[in-house]
């Protein structure tokens, strides 16, 4: 029995570690952005498949495609590494490459609104440390405001009207 819940518990703590992130982005989006924004949202791919995206947050000047990670220890990975290293004491764990992964999101967004300006972001909620640099497109939550209010401005210069932005909305809202 012991040994049975031991498994059941290793399997279900990363979902609820990663719900749990996700909980903290969306209420941190809540908070800071003007917007309107849907979670753990399924969406058409580009290849006829679904992608679940974590985040899509419309804003006064593009759409905002987040993954979040809830990640503790040192974080391992370069931009276009397939692969990226979590390592906790001793032990290392590979796992996808979230900017990868949230290429393959804003893809799919593209592929339903051609000409919207979108802004990926992959998000760590956690303690993550990135002893080699924070890669490019990657936020922590505490650094997200500034990154984001950065990329929002350069987006304001290439913005398209805000009715097409609030049609582009809808159309996404009833694709998900």
């Amino acid at each position: 029995v012991f040994l049975a819940l031991s498994a059941i518990l290793a399997l279900i703590t990363p979902w609820v570690r990663g719900k749990l992130g996700e909980t903290r982005v969306a209420k941190w989006l809540a908070r800071f952005i003007e917007g309107e924004a849907l979670h753990d949202v399924i969406l058409p791919d580009r290849r006829g498949g679904l992608t679940q995206v974590d985040h899509l947050v419309k804003t006064r000047t593009a759409l905002l495609v987040i993954e979040t990670k809830n990640y503790r220890g040192q974080i391992f990975g370069r931009t276009f590494d397939a692969l990226w290293t979590q390592r906790l004491g001793r032990r290392s764990h590979p796992f996808q490459n979230p900017l990868r992964q949230n290429h393959a999101h804003v893809e799919a967004v593209k592929a339903l609104l051609p000409g919207v300006p979108i802004v990926g972001r992959v998000v760590f909620t956690g303690t993550a440390d990135f002893p080699q640099g924070v890669p490019a497109g990657v936020a922590t939550l505490r650094s997200l405001a500034e990154e984001l209010s950065a990329e929002l401005e350069l987006e304001s210069r290439l913005t398209v009207p805000s009715t097409d932005l609030d049609l582009a909305w809808a159309k996404l809202k009833a694709q998900a």
